[in-house]
């Protein structure tokens, strides 16, 4: 079932898989088959928040897992 699209008021947004990019830092971080709700009108984009949620707590192991490796390289 298709809702509303909340930004144009005309279009009605449907379930896809979508190529999502972000900039993180001075990396761009891309993920294919992004789930995600998008409007057949203006384009507009609803993320899944459980795949945002998963994406979110990748990133923070990452993070943390380069600084304990930069850390590990300085002795310290």
């Amino acid at each position: 079932m298709s809702q509303l699209c909340p930004r144009c008021q005309t279009g009605k947004l449907t379930a896809r898989k979508i190529v999502f990019v972000q900039w993180y830092g001075p990396e761009a971080i891309v993920v294919d088959r992004l789930p995600a709700q998008v409007c057949d009108t203006c384009g507009e984009r609803a993320y899944d928040p459980r795949a945002l949620d998963t994406l979110q707590h990748l990133l923070w192991a990452a993070r943390f897992e380069t600084a304990s490796r930069a850390n590990n390289r300085r002795g310290g």
